[in-house]
């Protein structure tokens, strides 16, 4: 699994609805952490660039990883590493 790319169900702060969601994301899994975790990089989009980071965002493209459900450019997030414990495989 290490080095694939998965599914990952994410919390964030919908600022619409003024309350906490849910939402899919593509990551990927760089470690396990025990029997049920896995250590994993988010991927984004990153829609704001400014947010990017030129050291620790890694670029990737739809062309060149084609199994990952991309629709544009998007973004290895190195430096947001973070343990999940449910994961799902892309169809």
């Amino acid at each position: 699994m290490i080095g694939e790319a998965y599914w990952a169900t994410f919390k964030y702060f919908d600022m619409k609805s003024n309350k906490m969601a849910f939402k899919k994301r593509p990551v990927l899994i760089i470690g396990k952490a025990d029997k049920k975790d896995w250590v994993v990089l988010p991927v984004s989009r990153v829609t704001r660039k400014e947010n990017l980071d030129l050291y620790y965002d890694f670029e990737i493209n739809v062309s060149d990883y084609p199994k990952m459900p991309l629709k544009q450019t998007s973004y290895v997030r190195t430096h947001k590493q973070t343990v999940l414990n449910s994961i799902y495989y892309f169809p």
